[in-house]
């Protein structure tokens, strides 16, 4: 598993470009409720990705993320809490940082033998940061090892950011 931090995903950003569907933008910013913004937000991500599942989980408490929002595969189902303690998603949001993992098969995070019971084979979890302070993750996955390129993990990075401070 690799971590990047935002500014060194920043500093990789400065070289690419990406380009996004307008409906992505217009359906956010007319989006209505939290609810609304969250599964447009998954839906959107899946479609520039490719994946085979995103998912946001917001922070609950201090010890556990709340999933509010599944797009795909449900390998792990949106009544499941995610503890920070132990999983990658958790680890994403506790370093704020990018994490990324191209074989969930050989991971012992619980999160990442989760996702590859469900046939998810490589992920990507980016924080929501809010300033300082991490508010949840949105989160990638695909069913082939290895999916995620680090152009992928940058411009993902960008686009959550984006997310975070335009809400």
């Amino acid at each position: 598993m690799k971590y990047f931090s935002l500014l060194q995903t920043q500093i990789e950003t400065q070289t690419i470009s990406a380009h996004f569907p307008l409906e992505f933008f217009d359906e956010l910013s007319r989006a209505r409720t939290l609810s609304d913004l969250l599964h447009s937000t998954t839906y959107w991500i899946n479609q520039i990705f490719e994946s085979d599942r995103v998912s946001i989980a917001l922070q609950k408490d201090h010890s556990s993320l709340a999933l509010y929002a599944i797009n795909g595969n449900q390998a792990i189902p949106l009544n499941r809490d995610i503890p920070v303690q132990n999983t990658m998603v958790g680890q994403a949001f506790k370093r704020k940082e990018l994490a990324v993992c191209n074989n969930t098969s050989k991971e012992e995070l619980l999160d990442c033998q989760w996702l590859a019971a469900g046939g998810l084979l490589s992920c990507m979890d980016a924080p929501l940061m809010s300033h300082t302070k991490c508010f949840g993750t949105i989160n990638i996955a695909h069913r082939n090892k290895n999916h995620f390129s680090a152009r992928d993990a940058c411009i993902f990075s960008s686009l959550v950011t984006w997310i975070a401070f335009s809400n």
